[in-house]
């Protein structure tokens, strides 16, 4: 009787490390929560603030001579968009 329970409860161990539940092995799952990922055993900060900066229009700097404002213009309306669409 005794060497009945002893191989049913070995059975039961190689089971329960080796058939996977729900898509893990219990020895998967130890591994995977003992051992940190491997970008993370290097060095762990708090992370940093997201900074979102606005797009702030500027004036321009320059000043477009009739013939390149023109040019523009036109390049502009071949695309099918205006200035005021971007805002």
């Amino acid at each position: 009787m005794g060497k009945a329970l002893a191989l049913l409860f070995l059975g039961a161990l190689v089971a329960a490390f080796l058939v996977p539940f729900h898509g893990l092995t219990l020895y998967q799952r130890a591994a995977r929560r003992l051992s940190p990922p491997a970008a993370e055993t290097h060095r762990q900060r708090a992370p940093q603030p997201v900074r979102r900066e606005r797009v702030r229009s500027e004036t321009p700097k320059e000043r477009l001579s009739d013939r390149d404002r023109k040019a523009l213009d036109r390049l502009v309306s071949e695309t099918g968009t205006s200035p005021a669409d971007s805002r």
